[in-house]
């Protein structure tokens, strides 16, 4: 079973020009193969074999990589020498993608491990004052400064 879906790849092709009815099991390998020894490096992807335990961002990668294998396939005779057709644009953008990914700009959200950086923090911390109460000598401790209801 592949990493990514038809309806991924189909997403990026232009219906009147190159939708396909079934993934190719022989170009799905090789594009798994590709994305997946990218990736190796910095995450263990042994475990995504199926859409259901692969990270989003990857199946779309690998859909990507394979709609432009798919669009340059179709349009290989018509493009002789151009350099900047749709199916060249989208396998670079499937390899700028996996790129984001190894180097940290693009966060696999759907790995169980990821906090959310952006998250905001708020200190005192309800836990914090009650600590205070409890252990007023302990450093994480936070005395109560005011209340909502409190006029300055």
């Amino acid at each position: 079973m592949a990493i990514f879906s038809l309806a991924q790849v189909n997403g990026w092709l232009d219906p009147t020009k190159a939708q396909i009815a079934s993934l190719d099991t022989e170009l799905t390998n090789v594009i798994e193969e590709k994305v997946l020894s990218h990736l190796d490096s910095r995450f263990t992807t042994s475990s995504w074999t199926t859409t259901g335990n692969t990270p989003e961002l990857v199946q779309q990668s690998a859909a990507l990589a394979y709609a432009g294998a798919i669009y340059s396939r179709a349009y290989s005779e018509d493009i002789t020498g151009i350099e900047d057709s749709y199916g060249i644009k989208l396998s670079a953008d499937a390899a700028r993608m996996i790129e984001g990914i190894l180097a940290g700009d693009l966060v696999l959200r759907d790995l169980t491990d990821y906090t959310n950086p952006d998250k905001p923090e708020f200190y005192p911390t309800d836990a914090s004052t009650t600590l205070y109460d409890t252990d007023p000598q302990n450093e994480n401790a936070t005395p109560q400064v005011f209340r909502m209801n409190q006029v300055f």
